[in-house]
């Protein structure tokens, strides 16, 4: 240690100068970016040679007694549990301070995840979001530095989310459910929304999926084609109205598709194979969603231009 001593104490020093110097802040940019990254990861390797030889009181107490090192007074007494993830600090004090530019913090993520994964990122993030920080700005970063939402955990996820509700940024988490929904990660949504206690985060994705729903977008239809049949009809038991609006939504693409030479066409991308396999599901689903869907086919049937439900009846019970 004594040989190394200078360039583990003057780099510790660089370390709490980029954690707290507003200057540096205001000053940082991408291209420093794996330089101050790279400061922080030679403490933790520091850090965590020292605690293995077992010299971490040592180190402390030469730490705080070196006279010439000119620290600020709340550095003085420092550990090594301080410092043995400087790289987090580092990257809480990015998405901590305005003055600190997105393109550094994404910059920052992405050497981040390239060293330690998404493990890491993933148990930082559980840490982070408890200290009420900025649930948009991690989720800012993360997107546009193209690290999926879906990597994110569940409960990181859904507690970020608590914290944007309880200060009043509802409708950023609304936003983000959306995003979530657009880029396709209709599953995931529908776990959140079984594996969530909160009401009101349950709330915000069925009324993401409903507004899908009113609008007949195909796409949140054929996700649900798709999507575990013991999730899904748990999602239609349990959200009564939902559960209307989607059969609903069902029925609208029956009825819009029109036969061609002999087969059944829609302009939709939602087509008739996708409508035969849904119902065919629900009519073989829990007693309530099977009756509901049954009785709708029944009363269609009596309606002018009905073939095509006597053709799914036919393709789907027989």
């Amino acid at each position: 240690m004594q040989a190394n001593g200078c360039e583990i104490f003057e780099t510790i020093d660089t370390f709490f100068t980029l954690l707290q110097s507003p200057i540096v802040s205001e000053q940082m940019t991408v291209e420093n970016v794996m330089q101050a990254f790279t400061c922080a990861h030679f403490i933790e390797l520091t850090i965590e040679k020292i605690q293995a030889e077992e010299k971490a009181w040592i180190f402390e107490k030469y730490l705080r007694w070196k006279p010439e090192r000119k620290l600020y007074p709340r550095n003085r007494d420092i550990t090594c549990s301080d410092l043995e993830r400087a790289c987090d600090k580092l990257l809480e004090r990015y998405l901590k301070d305005s003055r600190i530019s997105t393109e550094v913090v994404d910059e920052y993520l992405k050497v981040y995840i390239q060293h330690f994964g998404r493990d890491r990122l993933n148990a930082f993030l559980n840490e982070v979001m408890s200290k009420s920080i900025s649930t948009n700005m991690i989720i800012e970063s993360l997107e546009e530095l193209g690290v999926p939402i879906s990597h994110m955990e569940d409960e990181a996820l859904t507690m970020s989310w608590q914290m944007a509700i309880a200060n009043g940024d509802q409708n950023d988490v609304a936003k983000c459910i959306n995003s979530m929904l657009n880029d396709g990660h209709v599953s995931r949504l529908v776990h959140l929304i079984i594996e969530s206690r909160d009401d009101i985060i349950k709330q915000l994705i069925i009324d993401a999926f409903t507004s899908k729903l009113i609008n007949y977008d195909s796409e949140i239809c054929l996700a649900f084609v798709n999507i575990e049949k013991k999730l899904f009809f748990k999602l239609l038991r349990d959200n009564t109205r939902f559960c209307i609006d989607f059969i609903d939504t069902i029925f609208y693409f029956g009825r819009n598709m029109h036969l061609v030479d002999g087969k059944w066409c829609s302009d939709f991308k939602f087509q008739y194979e996708h409508l035969h396999k849904m119902m065919e599901s629900l009519l073989n689903g829990p007693r309530m969603i099977r009756e509901h869907v049954h009785n709708r086919l029944s009363t269609v049937k009596t309606q002018p231009d009905s073939e095509i439900w006597c053709d799914i009846e036919t393709d789907t019970l027989h």
